[in-house]
């Protein structure tokens, strides 16, 4: 039984060729792969309507969206609108931040503030904030903190909530299960893929690289996740036979619907 009591999700990013294509064909494939749920990443020029009517017909949940601070601070009440109102939305994550650490990541300080006023501007609106990593939060250095610890740990309770990249936080050379439990109670959802240990380090389906998951299913139970969001940054050969093959393993760990 999945512990979050929620369908696992699929990040659409994953299928984004797919997307491309046939938005609306390509949701009811991964209704018919067995996932419950999806993670938005655009909506591919069709109308919110158009997409909540496809997703009520397939009994579709969704488990939020990604978008870009910019286009948050930019189109606010249109975000509110189009994925939490229409698309039900509860979660909207950023998907990742600047990668410049000059001058002791003055950068990335500035873009941790942003990303504070930002969550206080989505509280006020009912919507749930968080921040996605990859693995140069933990690889670069911000006022004398990993980039990661500037962003969740440095004011936790004006801090965004944490969507932890399992696989990242693996390549950033942490370990997930420790992450998952300095985040304890603000962190609700988890990109749920492996890691292939290269040289270079790489994604890869669940199950199929090195991160031991029965650990990382109990820490993620014990921090409070709401979500597994099953990814792949470079799905081979497909993004529908990469989705496919996680969600097999994910079934024989007993983590289905």
């Amino acid at each position: 039984m999945n512990f979050t009591g929620n369908p696992i999700a699929v990040q659409l990013y994953t299928l984004r060729e797919e997307c491309k294509t046939d938005f609306i064909g390509t949701l009811e494939k991964l209704k018919e792969a067995g996932y419950g749920a999806v993670e938005f990443a655009g909506l591919h020029n069709h109308k919110p309507d158009e997409v909540k009517a496809a997703m009520d017909r397939l009994k579709l949940k969704a488990a939020g969206c990604h978008l870009g601070l910019k286009e948050l601070q930019e189109k606010f009440d249109e975000t509110k609108k189009t994925y939490v109102e229409t698309l039900g939305c509860e979660f909207v994550t950023v998907p990742s931040g600047p990668r410049n650490f000059e001058n002791d990541g003055k950068v990335w300080v500035e873009f941790c503030k942003s990303m504070r006023e930002m969550k206080k501007r989505c509280d006020e609106a009912g919507i749930k904030l968080a921040y996605h990593n990859h693995a140069f939060e933990f690889e670069n250095k911000a006022a004398g903190k990993t980039a990661f610890d500037v962003m969740f740990h440095e004011a936790p309770e004006q801090s965004p909530l944490c969507e932890l990249d399992l696989c990242w936080v693996a390549a950033g050379k942490h370990d997930p299960v420790n992450e998952l439990r300095r985040l304890k109670g603000r962190v609700k959802l988890v990109h749920v893929k492996d890691m292939d240990p290269g040289p270079p380090a790489k994604d890869a389906d669940v199950g199929s690289g090195i991160i031991q998951w029965p650990a990382v299913y109990k820490a993620a139970e014990e921090a409070g996740v709401k979500w597994l969001i099953v990814e792949r940054d470079h799905p081979k050969p497909t993004g529908l036979a990469s989705i496919k093959e996680s969600l097999a393993y994910l079934k024989q760990q007993g983590l289905e619907k």
